[in-house]
């Protein structure tokens, strides 16, 4: 039996993507970005924004979740994802990523988003989940009280409530202890472009592999965060 053929998708590539394709079976509405690699090997965002950043020594490889990933292991590789309004979060907001990671990264503190003056979720040295957010009180270098297991695929998720300063973060869809509760000031808005991996240019790249990633602009809950982990399983 033959098998069956798949029509080529409109995309932002010259050339048509590979069918079928991974992606996600959900993308919430308040998704402003949803990076996915593609087999091709391509890096497409699904969250309708077109932030599908452009790709600067980072390789893909086929050792990803279900397929390929993307991997991180120099201080010059990273994806700059652009300066798009929609990435200007002030209130509100998620992060949320699938990394299997060797080790801290660079310096000790491996990023995996970064916008200067805005905001940063990184891996410090011991592994633990790490956030900072610019200009709000006590959240300069947040970190979890759970670390991450180096060589192992870990579900990551960070969110932030602007009202009440509370910040939480998860692993594999259950809630690890944190600090004590940010400020409740508004986060920063700039043209700075949104790095994937790194820290600009600077030496605090990923070292290992990234799958989704996920930006949103709103908290999510401690049972949307393990939905959030079981669909992620399954796509």
């Amino acid at each position: 039996m033959r098998s069956k053929r798949y029509p080529p998708i409109s995309t932002p590539y010259s050339k048509p993507l590979k069918q079928p394709l991974v992606h996600p079976s959900y993308v919430d509405p308040s998704c402003v970005l949803a990076l996915f690699p593609q087999r091709d090997p391509k890096w497409f965002d699904y969250s309708g924004n077109s932030n599908h950043g452009t790709l600067t020594g980072a390789s893909f490889k086929s050792t990803g979740r279900f397929g390929v990933a993307l991997s991180f292991s120099d201080s010059a590789h990273l994806v700059n994802c652009g300066n798009n309004s929609v990435l200007d979060i002030t209130d509100d907001l998620t992060f949320e990523f699938w990394a299997n990671l060797v080790d801290a990264g660079g310096g000790g503190f491996g990023h995996v988003f970064f916008k200067l003056d805005c905001y940063r979720v990184y891996v410090a040295t011991n592994g633990q989940l790490s956030l900072g957010l610019t200009n709000v009180t006590n959240t300069d270098f947040q970190t979890s009280a759970a670390s991450l297991i180096y060589g192992s695929w870990m579900h990551c998720v960070i969110t932030r409530i602007k009202t009440t300063g509370v910040i939480a973060y998860y692993i594999n869809g259950l809630p690890v202890s944190g600090e004590s509760p940010g400020g409740t000031e508004a986060i920063p808005t700039n043209a700075n472009d949104l790095f994937i991996g790194n820290w600009g240019t600077e030496t605090r790249n990923i070292n290992g592999l990234l799958d989704f990633i996920a930006l949103y602009t709103r908290s999510f809950s401690p049972i949307e965060v393990f939905n959030l982990f079981q669909i992620g399983r399954i796509f």
